[in-house]
């Protein structure tokens, strides 16, 4: 826990950097969305220490990571979906396989659904990306490693460390 203080700072800090050039861009009186910017910065924050991956710059006028994006929808989505999320999903998700269960999914004649799958799809692909970017790094060596965000000192970084050594 102690190694990845300096992963916090460094991700308020350029929070901090990003809140000040909105603020000097801007008009003097106006309004930050503060919330946004919240959201960004706790993405960030578990995406470096927990995955040592880099989700947003956290730029007043950086271009969103798809990930981000993808996140908001899902939950306006599935907030949508409460009814089939409460009272369908808990009884279905005991049915069969996972390949039924993908095989009924896809011809569902819901749309929000087919949103939901192909957003759950994204962010599956996403976090097999990172996990085999990690796998990769520790496999080249200690300099692959502190190259990476986070310099090996995220968390999935010291479990795959642990995993090797066992």
């Amino acid at each position: 826990m102690r190694d990845m203080l300096p992963i916090f700072y460094d991700v308020v800090h350029k929070l901090e950097k990003g809140l000040t050039q909105k603020l000097e861009s801007g008009n003097k009186s106006q309004e930050i969305e503060m919330l946004s910017w919240m959201s960004r910065t706790a993405l960030e924050l578990i995406g470096q220490a927990g995955l040592g991956y880099s989700f947003d710059t956290l730029e007043d006028d950086a271009v969103t990571h798809p990930y981000t994006m993808t996140l908001k929808k899902l939950i306006n989505t599935l907030g949508e979906m409460w009814i089939t999320r409460d009272y369908v999903i808990p009884f279905v998700v005991r049915i069969g396989t996972p390949e039924l269960r993908r095989w009924v999914m896809d011809r569902t004649p819901w749309p929000n659904v087919h949103r939901v799958r192909d957003m759950s799809d994204y962010m599956w692909k996403v976090s097999k990306e990172i996990y085999a970017a990690k796998r990769d790094a520790l496999a080249a060596g200690d300099e692959a490693v502190e190259r990476q965000v986070g310099r090996g000192k995220d968390i999935m970084s010291i479990l795959n460390e642990s995993k090797g050594r066992k």
